[in-house]
């Protein structure tokens, strides 16, 4: 090393007596700060800062870990994950029987515990019927329904087919409605699951009613409506998830944005051939939207 061999000269001059001892004191000391400058070595007591160290042995991108040496090195990412978890990366094949071994466990375990979501884009599975200046426009993800400008106007669309076996214990219903537009004075809305293709019939419904935007639980007849405020009012522009559960048979719970608000009971329903229906009309001149963003059935 440099340090080493200026010692030693100076060693030298030294004992020839070339130099004086305050000196050559002074030279020693010059040569040692001179040498620590030069020398490329970290010191072990040293805490310096780097910016922008570039270490010539690592890959790039890949995870910095220290080896069984303490030195940095590179490592894949498989090896780096396995690490982290303490045991080899899983490694999954799947081959045809696998796949048709899990489709039937689906199977098997949704023919009795199964959510079905109506699809609003299929004309196959709804029936439009308006009137006046009502109108009807379905996506994919939004049944848009208006009445129109025109006062006694409505817009109904109703499942085409009927549902068998409603009332399963903890069977579930709900329906994710928008009130659009500018207001929701002078309407009535209907969503209801019916024993008829129309609310004006004397057939066997459940669902709610939200008349001037007061949303109200509903289950019975035409000629024996248990009709039940569940102190909710709807606003233009707001979400709301209405929902009933069928805890036993005839009994109905009714919830607004998950919080339960009434239960009826008591109202003997028969269980077969009901229908999804909604329905809007309005008693003004004014056009009444609402927007139904999705129906689903979840059958225990």
């Amino acid at each position: 090393m440099l340090e080493q061999k200026l010692i030693s000269l100076i060693k030298a001059l030294d004992e020839e007596k070339r130099l004086g001892d305050k000196r050559a004191e002074q030279l020693y000391n010059m040569i040692s700060e001179l040498a620590d400058y030069l020398n490329q070595e970290v010191k072990t007591t040293s805490s310096p800062t780097f910016a922008g160290l570039t270490l010539s042995n690592l890959t790039a991108s890949a995870p910095v870990v220290s080896d069984g040496n303490k030195k940095l090195v590179s490592q894949t990412y498989a090896n780096f994950l396995a690490s982290l978890s303490g045991k080899a990366q899983d490694t999954f094949s799947w081959n045809a029987q696998d796949l048709i071994n899990i489709s039937n466990i689906f199977v098997s375990y949704f023919a009795e515990n199964y959510t079905w979501e109506f699809n609003f884009e299929s004309y196959d599975m709804w029936t439009e019927v308006n009137s006046g200046s009502g109108y009807v426009t379905k996506g994919l993800a939004v049944m848009k329904m208006g009445t129109g400008a025109t006062s006694g106007s409505s817009a109904m669309m109703y499942s085409t087919n009927s549902i068998s076996r409603i009332w399963g214990a903890n069977t579930r219903y709900s329906w994710k409605i928008v009130f659009r537009g500018t207001s929701v004075a002078d309407s009535t809305a209907n969503i209801l699951l019916i024993r008829a293709t129309d609310v004006v019939s004397n057939q066997e419904r459940v669902g709610f009613r939200i008349i001037n935007g007061v949303i109200y639980a509903l289950s019975g007849d035409e000629a024996n409506e248990e009709l039940t405020s569940t102190g909710v009012t709807a606003a233009i522009n707001n979400t709301y998830y209405l929902k009933v559960i069928v805890s036993q048979e005839n009994v109905f719970n009714f919830y607004v944005n998950n919080v339960l608000k009434v239960t009826h009971s008591g109202i003997s329903l028969n269980n077969y051939n009901f229908r999804f229906l909604n329905k809007i009309e309005n008693s003004a001149a004014s056009d009444k939207i609402l927007d139904i963003e999705r129906i689903l059935i979840f059958r225990p």
